[in-house]
């Protein structure tokens, strides 16, 4: 759990790509306790929608990665 700015200040201190983030917010706490995570509720809520964009960026950066790799164990 990093400050505002300090989580994309890290990645690029270690050059590494920063996906995103999310703030800290108790209703994505009790959601998920009660078995429904903020990202269910997609593009009807703003956590959802920042789950929903960085589910797309690491999809997106596993595709590149997975392109560029001759041996690549695949899970389905």
């Amino acid at each position: 759990v990093f400050g505002a700015g300090a989580t994309e200040q890290t990645a690029k201190q270690f050059s590494i790509t920063f996906l995103g983030s999310v703030d800290l917010d108790p209703q994505v706490r009790e959601g998920g306790d009660r078995g429904m995570p903020a990202s269910l509720a997609g593009d009807q809520s703003a956590r959802g929608r920042e789950f929903a964009a960085i589910a797309q960026k690491v999809k997106e950066r596993a595709e590149q990665v997975a392109a560029q790799s001759e041996n690549v164990l695949e899970i389905s």
